[in-house]
């Protein structure tokens, strides 16, 4: 990768921005501020990090992070990641896996004795893949007739029932394929068994700590504090505000921004609270492999072939295409934050997007910021 070092930048910071790190041009930057024009010192926003190496080429800060205390967004807030939390949960079961506690082939069966006889065996590496054929829960009715909103409470047993609850797979596993998030919780439910401990505290213990990542938590309290927490906000719009007046949520829909709060503690599936700053040194573990080994990063970006043509699957990771070079990507998306994740192996390169809005559409950013490292040859990819 060719970098250009045209300036180093003393950090500004700016009206809604803050904690600036920045290695590229002032011309540079000024275009990727423009793309957050629309964000201000009143409106949830975003986080964004480009890493090189192990490095962070730009790392800033755009609106508030809790438009109640009008504390802005930064490298050392906590964001809800939503699905970007699935390569965490698939890194656990990886440890297991080179410990030789846990095979990808083994029947779920012989962890979880209670989950039910298919005619067909769910295997771990359904899970894995996303080609296991079980329904993901909120396809089902809850017991209590509830909704599956995150305004209820609900809990990872409560959507596994729900999901076995439908006494049949969709289809036999590994013969296609299907997204769904009780896949993962399932998966920590093996790591629970296989460990004695919950999944919260495996994770802590063996992949959050090691890595450093000491402001990295799975939400599986509702009650919980977390420093620095990021609130989720939503725009008070038609599509945000007509089912909450329907279903009595809401009196009225009002002006301005809808305040999320995350009552349901699932996770497997999502659940990960994280900062800018512990993303950094995951991401920079791929490039050093201090953590895990080269044994450790294969697995991670193992794909596997099943009676179906998506092949592109890893652990919580999918390989992608942008512009003719290849990725490695994942995208979550919740009730009030989005996030996205691309890293271009062949450069060591990634960019992350974290925002606190719903419909923030941190896919798009990611895209747009990659488009100006190459447009300004801030980046020449391999």
């Amino acid at each position: 990768m060719k970098i250009n070092f045209l300036s180093i930048l003393i950090p500004i910071v700016l009206l809604c921005t803050t904690q600036v790190q920045s290695q590229i041009s002032a011309a540079t930057e000024k275009k990727i501020d423009a793309l957050f024009e629309q964000v201000n010192t009143s409106t949830p926003g975003y986080m964004i990090g480009i890493v090189q190496d192990t490095s962070s080429l730009f790392q800033k800060g755009y609106g508030l992070a809790n438009l109640d205390y009008q504390i802005p967004i930064s490298a050392d807030a906590a964001f809800n990641i939503a699905s970007l939390s699935k390569q965490f949960t698939a890194a656990c079961i990886a440890l297991l896996v080179l410990e030789n506690k846990v095979s990808l082939e083994d029947n779920i069966r012989k962890y979880l004795p209670d989950f039910p006889k298919y005619k067909h065996p769910v295997q771990i590496k359904h899970l894995i893949y996303m080609t296991s054929g079980i329904n993901d829960y909120y396809y089902n009715e809850r017991v209590n007739k509830q909704d599956w909103s995150s305004l209820q409470f609900f809990n990872v047993d409560m959507a596994i029932e729900a999901s076995l609850s439908n006494k049949k797979l969709m289809y036999k596993p590994g013969t296609q394929w299907s997204y769904s998030n009780i896949n993962y919780m399932l998966l920590t439910k093996v790591v629970e068994k296989i460990s004695g401990k919950s999944f919260s505290s495996f994770i802590k213990t063996h992949l959050f700590e090691p890595l450093g990542m000491n402001n990295t938590l799975v939400n599986d309290d509702i009650f919980q504090v977390i420093p620095k927490r990021v609130m989720g906000y939503n725009h008070r719009d038609e599509e945000n505000t007509n089912w909450l007046l329907e279903s009595n949520y809401l009196q009225e829909r009002g002006e301005g921004f809808l305040q999320i709060h995350r009552n349901s503690p699932h996770y497997g599936g999502s659940g990960v609270y994280t900062t800018m700053n512990d993303l950094k040194k995951w991401v920079s573990n791929f490039k050093t492999k201090a953590f895990g080994n080269q044994e450790f990063y294969d697995l991670m970006h193992q794909t596997m072939k099943f009676e179906h043509d998506k092949t592109n699957d890893a652990f919580g990771l999918v390989f992608g295409d942008f512009n003719g070079h290849e990725i490695i990507w994942y995208e979550g998306g919740d009730w009030g934050f989005s996030s996205y994740m691309m890293r271009f192996p062949k450069n060591e390169l990634t960019i992350v997007c974290l925002s606190n809005l719903g419909t923030g559409n941190a896919r798009k950013y990611a895209n747009q910021i990659m488009d100006i490292l190459m447009e300004d040859e801030v980046v020449e990819l391999k």
